[in-house]
């Protein structure tokens, strides 16, 4: 076997076929003739596989090598023949053959091997490839044999190589396993590459895409779909994700579905494990920039201020909801125009959040994104809005606004339907139907929407018991719209602007008791001004 692919097989994939006990593991065309067996003192290859004849792991079989070499090291090296030369080896090296050894000067020419391609980062330094370093929730050390964006998603770093970038290059890491020596990383500095990794858009699988790594060695099934809890739709990802599939949160590390029935953990949707990051580019989908240059936190909690006001009456409850995207919920539009959409920011970018115990949701910061939402009427399709209880709107939906309505004595049920209306305490109340093409504030304290199905609330207005055919909604349920997908949350107006002051307080007497739900805010009080 020739020195070149053994060099590509034992610093690329060395430390995966650590764990491993077959050539099959280690996925690794190269290692096909070679019987690979377990590396029982794994410390010793770190930055020092120095090893006469090398293969892919301790103890299996001798290869003996007719040049200087590069493994383990930046510099070409190799065994030398005097015992007081040079510098000694690591203890077993006495059963090779060979005791000490030293770098070489490139004399007689043509004896070293090509140098490793030089990956740098930002500050100019050089990237140490392949790194170890330990993974949350793994067991020992994983090793990159590739720059990851793991803890960074989209911005793809590595490990300096101390030996081939300037002193103190790239950034101090704090990790206290980083550093040189016994049970050490072999690297104490991190930078960020100089080449950006491009992004690509969510559920959709670039052609040629790379195998997606996962902690334990499986491979993530792109692109997979999922139904998490707190969102209650089904998602496509072509990236690892953080969607807590036990409850309506997020975890504190990315995962995917994986491929085969036995790799990873078994989960309630398929085999799942966690992403270590390789390739850069697979553990988020595009960032949401915003207008400070921030970059969203996606997803991320809050709890709706508006469902928590006095005027939601008792049937609105607070409760923390889970946003995959950004929102206008508790955000104030201009007059006749919708608010601007915002989201939970990463790190200290943006605006500091008002509410004690900010911490609890896992963000500090927020800020308005960019660019700004559509108009609800300019969408060719009406996108996915969801509500408080995890209902979809139907869009666009019909309703007749108290605002709408007329007032007239008309004893006649028949005489009033004639015009519309329906028969209220002995007045006849007609109003005009409106088709809305996203939630509204009309008549309640707060966003709302239809819901299909028996979602949500039941109506307590005439039309929406009448079927369809004979001038009802169409539709018997609403709920609270939560802000999502932003520009369908509605434009809210002053109730002082709505009514006529002479039927303003007729109205007040009647329209709760026919109309939208019991609850209505204090505004509609069936007691007289």
């Amino acid at each position: 076997m020739s020195s070149s692919i053994l060099h590509f097989c034992c610093t690329a994939r060395w430390m995966e076929a650590a764990a491993s006990t077959s050539c099959s593991s280690c996925r690794l065309e190269c290692c096909a003739r070679i019987r690979i067996a377990r590396l029982r003192l794994r410390a010793l290859l770190e930055r020092r596989l120095r090893l006469r004849g090398l293969t892919c792991a301790a103890g299996a079989q001798v290869v003996t090598m007719r040049t200087c070499n590069r493994f383990g090291r930046a510099a070409a090296w190799c065994p030398v023949r005097e015992k007081d030369c040079g510098r000694p080896a690591s203890k077993g090296r006495e059963k090779l053959g060979w005791t000490r050894w030293d770098l070489c000067v490139g004399e007689a020419a043509g004896f070293l091997t090509p140098e490793k391609p030089r990956v740098l980062t930002k500050q100019g330094c050089v990237c140490k490839l392949p790194f170890r370093m330990t993974v949350l929730g793994g067991k020992g050390p994983t090793v990159f044999p590739f720059p990851t964006d793991l803890y960074s998603p989209n911005q793809a770093w590595c490990a300096v190589d101390a030996e081939r970038s300037a002193a103190d290059c790239g950034m101090k890491s704090v990790d206290a396993e980083a550093g040189f020596g016994p049970g050490r990383y072999g690297w104490d500095h991190w930078d960020y590459l100089a080449e950006a990794v491009v992004p690509h858009p969510q559920g959709l699988v670039p052609a040629g895409a790379p195998r997606v790594a996962t902690l334990n060695g499986c491979t993530c099934k792109m692109p997979y779909s999922i139904t998490p809890p707190g969102v209650g739709e089904k998602m496509l990802f072509s990236t690892c994700n953080r969607y807590d599939m036990t409850r309506a949160g997020v975890t504190p590390y990315w995962w995917c579905l994986v491929e085969g029935d036995s790799c990873g953990q078994a989960g309630p949707q398929g085999q799942w494990d966690r992403c270590i990051g390789e390739p850069a580019g697979y553990l988020e989908p595009t960032p949401t920039e915003t207008v400070q240059g921030c970059t969203c936190q996606l997803p991320f909690l809050y709890r709706p201020e508006a469902f928590a006001s006095k005027d939601c009456g008792e049937n609105c409850k607070a409760k923390t909801m889970l946003y995959t995207a950004c929102t206008d919920i508790d955000q104030r539009g201009g007059k006749g125009s919708p608010a601007p959409a915002w989201c939970a920011t990463v790190g200290a970018c943006g605006t500091p959040r008002a509410r004690a115990g900010a911490t609890a949701d896992g963000w500090t910061h927020w800020d308005v994104c960019k660019p700004a939402q559509p108009s609800p009427a300019a969408a060719a399709v009406a996108p996915v809005v969801r509500t408080q209880n995890g209902c979809r709107c139907v869009l666009p939906f019909k309703y007749a606004p108290m605002d709408t309505c007329s007032i007239s004595q008309e004893k006649s049920a028949k005489a009033c339907a004639k015009k519309g209306g329906d028969v209220i305490s002995g007045w006849c109340v007609a109003c005009r139907t409106e088709t809305f093409t996203s939630c509204t504030y009309l008549d309640q304290g707060e966003s709302w929407c239809a819901v299909e199905g028996a979602c949500g609330t039941k109506s307590a207005d005439a039309n929406s018991l009448k079927p369809a055919a004979q001038g009802g909604y169409g539709w018997t349920h609403w709920d609270r719209c939560i802000g999502e997908a932003a520009g369908h949350i509605g434009v809210e107006r002053p109730y002082a602007e709505l009514f006529p002051p002479a039927n303003a307080s007729l109205l007040r007497a009647l329209y709760p008791h026919a109309r939208l739900h019991p609850h209505a805010p204090a505004f509609f009080s069936s007691a007289a001004p």
